[in-house]
């Protein structure tokens, strides 16, 4: 028994979270090229023919590009909120097409269920048409995931409040994305309310939203060109225990990565452990 957890990658190239019990099976995001996914799906144990569900939080397309591949071959049913089905529709190059009977909209607020997996999808502020976070409850277990926000909103805060596992994004270190080579543009795009967290509200947002309850912390996202791992380690473990977050036998933070899968983690009987 228990829950699993396993990143199987993060960031600009590709974003896809496995998470599973012993019967429910289910993604979020879909966007790696589907035999990536699938090699990854079976290093982690799980048989793909096993998915029960993909659910998606935007429709940009490191979220999304291996999508139809992996729905219409397996047959996935895909969640998604209705903003984001008109937007994928709309630009159907960017994932292809999905079958309308597996086409399932909802919506910000509404609870509902995968099998045994309760699902909490919420809003999170981000330059997409209709950008969901999801909380996975399986019984007394909690997992959360908010990736792509701009910042952090109240809501947020109160969704994600006592989960055991969190994945939330570290995307940026304001000072190497300020000297760094992007245009202008994309870095006011990146810096903005409905851009992406960097390193410094990652740790502010985790440091007030950790609990006892929680044993684990990965950050996700993690920009290539405007970040470095140990960086946005050290920052966030920094701040954490500037709010009086102790970092180390009991709560783990660790990090995603963007071109390999995470070692999968395991939460049972309120504590999570590194398979």
């Amino acid at each position: 028994m228990g829950t699993n957890v396993c990143v199987l990658a993060s960031g600009s190239s590709g974003n896809c979270t496995l998470i599973h019990t012993d019967t429910t099976t289910i993604l979020i995001d879909a966007g790696l090229p589907g035999k990536v996914a699938v090699e990854r799906l079976l290093a982690a144990d799980v048989h793909p023919s096993d998915i029960d569900a993909i659910l998606i939080t935007h429709e940009h397309t490191d979220h999304v590009s291996g999508l139809g591949t992996l729905s219409r071959a397996l047959d996935i049913p895909v969640y998604a909120s209705e903003a984001t089905w008109k937007a994928l529709d709309a630009n159907p190059r960017v994932c292809g097409p999905v079958r309308e009977k597996n086409k399932r909209v909802i919506a910000a607020g509404e609870l509902f269920n995968v099998k045994d997996l309760a699902i909490q999808p919420f809003p999170v502020p981000h330059d997409a048409a209709g950008p969901l976070g999801y909380c996975i409850i399986d019984g007394a277990r909690k997992v959360g995931i908010a990736t792509d926000a701009g910042h952090a909103t109240q809501e947020m805060k109160q969704q994600l409040a006592d989960c055991d596992l969190l994945v939330i994004e570290a995307n940026h270190d304001v000072e190497m994305l300020m000297v760094g080579s992007y245009p202008w543009a994309l870095k006011r795009r990146i810096l903005s309310d409905l851009g992406h967290l960097s390193n410094e509200a990652a740790g502010e947002f985790l440091g007030s939203i950790v609990t006892e309850r929680t044993s684990n912390i990965l950050l996700a996202h993690l920009s290539k060109e405007n970040n470095l791992p140990e960086l946005a380690l050290l920052t966030v473990i920094a701040i954490l225990r500037l709010n009086g977050i102790a970092v180390g036998k009991d709560l783990r933070v660790g990090l995603t990565y963007r071109n390999r899968m995470t070692r999968p983690i395991k939460i049972e009987k309120g504590y999570c452990k590194v398979c």
